[in-house]
């Protein structure tokens, strides 16, 4: 069970001690794959190396990565990755390039629940979803059925209102597309520093039957792999600045600094009661031998 997943069940329990049903979130391993550009190479030789990486978001870990040179590759290369992995019961999150169809029946043969954004990659898809919405917003508000959170950070205030509806297809969307069962409405109203804000609306499908708070929650859920991989990797370890421009050389640097974050993301600082930054988790390995010790081998106490 995953950490954050089985705080939110902890936190869930009734008064008298017994424990609800859980949810479909409780339930499965959430993981969010997604590809970044190394730039560092790019700027010295012209080529793009792409990394395809699998975050288990809960543990915050990367799984498995797939590289590639070249623009165009991350598709194929996301289909490899999925085949090498068991992902049974998992709930797979993908964002809209990956919204194809020889895809998610690889993840439904799988038996993985497949959870991917929708935009116009697939018009006549993002189109029908786009008018069951449309049908369901012209009815009250009290009728819609909508799962609502706010945040507050760093001057920003977001509300996130999500809608959920059994997908309806025609007979030739369908046929293209015989898996999904669920779409999905993500609606959000941005303001910064209390100036005018912005107001989106994302679609998603998804292979299983879901709630709207549990839709909610995935979707949010999916950014940690760039708020606990990508982000770290440029501002952490300045990955983009990397001066590197041999071909093997970016690639084994790449999944050496995907290795290095798994060790320290699992290795804790014991006089914190919380999870330290990473910076505080890299300086302490430099200085403390016994600490580097615990994350070169994993056998960190306590």
């Amino acid at each position: 069970m995953l950490e954050e997943q089985q705080q939110s069940t902890d936190n869930n329990n009734n008064n008298d001690g017994s424990t609800p049903e859980n949810t479909f979130v409780n339930l499965k391993r959430i993981i969010a794959i997604d590809g970044k550009d190394v730039r560092g190479l790019q700027a010295h030789t012209g080529e793009v190396l792409n990394v395809v990486s699998v975050q288990d978001i809960g543990l915050g870990i990367t799984m498995s990565t797939e590289m590639g040179l070249g623009k165009g590759q991350e598709i194929e290369m996301v289909r490899n990755v999925l085949n090498t992995l068991n992902l049974k019961e998992c709930v797979i999150t993908l964002d809209a390039l990956h919204c194809q169809s020889e895809t998610i029946n690889t993840l439904v043969k799988q038996k993985a629940t497949a959870l991917i954004q929708v935009k116009a990659n697939q018009g006549k898809l993002h189109e029908s979803i786009d008018a069951q919405f449309q049908d369901l917003w012209s009815l009250p508000e009290s009728e819609q059925g909508a799962a609502k959170e706010e945040s507050t950070e760093h001057g920003r205030n977001e509300q996130r209102d999500a809608y959920v509806l059994p997908i309806k297809l025609n007979d030739k969307l369908l046929k293209k597309w015989p898996h999904l069962n669920t779409a999905i409405a993500i609606v959000r109203d941005r303001q910064v520093k209390g100036k005018i804000g912005t107001y989106s609306t994302s679609y998603y499908v998804c292979t299983s039957e879901i709630t709207a708070e549990e839709a909610l929650k995935i979707v949010r859920q999916h950014w940690g792999i760039e708020n606990k991989l990508h982000w770290v990797l440029d501002v952490t370890l300045k990955e983009d600045q990397s001066a590197v421009h041999d071909r093997i050389a970016a690639k084994n640097l790449a999944s050496l600094r995907r290795v290095t974050l798994n060790l320290l993301r699992v290795t804790p600082l014991l006089e914190k009661k919380k999870e330290a930054p990473m910076t505080a988790k890299m300086m302490k390995a430099v200085f403390d031998i016994n600490f580097r010790e615990s994350v070169i081998l994993n056998l960190a106490r306590g």
